[in-house]
């Protein structure tokens, strides 16, 4: 039942958070200047809908908060793992570079001494 809850109190509140619903009750607001003797009615229904929307929204608007707190956490985690892929793959060309200085440096030191061995 929660999950159905959660689905109406949803789809209420995105359909109360649209420009349509915005139309919908200025238009519905304007009727009593055409038809002022549907006054009261459309006072009544005005409140019968607050009452009604006011909960629902409010729910709405927690389950959305937790459905894009959801969303945030997985992107999150998401973008820390590739940030540590990336950190490894750093370090281990970074490990392959430290290799190849030491083979360099022992060639380089290699070379001198065989210069100077030649040299003298």
């Amino acid at each position: 039942m929660k999950k159905f809850n959660d689905w109406l109190a949803e789809k209420i509140t995105i359909a109360f958070y649209s420009m349509w619903a915005f139309y919908v009750f200025f238009i519905y607001g304007l009727i009593p200047l055409k038809f002022p003797f549907y006054e009261d009615k459309i006072l009544y229904w005005s409140n019968f809908v607050q009452l009604i929307a006011l909960p629902a929204i409010g729910v709405g608007a927690v389950v959305l908060a937790k459905k894009h707190e959801k969303t945030n956490q997985e992107i999150y985690e998401a973008q820390e793992k590739r940030a540590q892929e990336i950190h490894d793959s750093v370090m281990e060309e970074l490990k392959l570079a430290k290799e190849d200085r030491q083979e360099l440096t022992a060639l380089v030191k290699y070379l001198h001494e065989k210069l100077e061995r030649n040299g003298s």
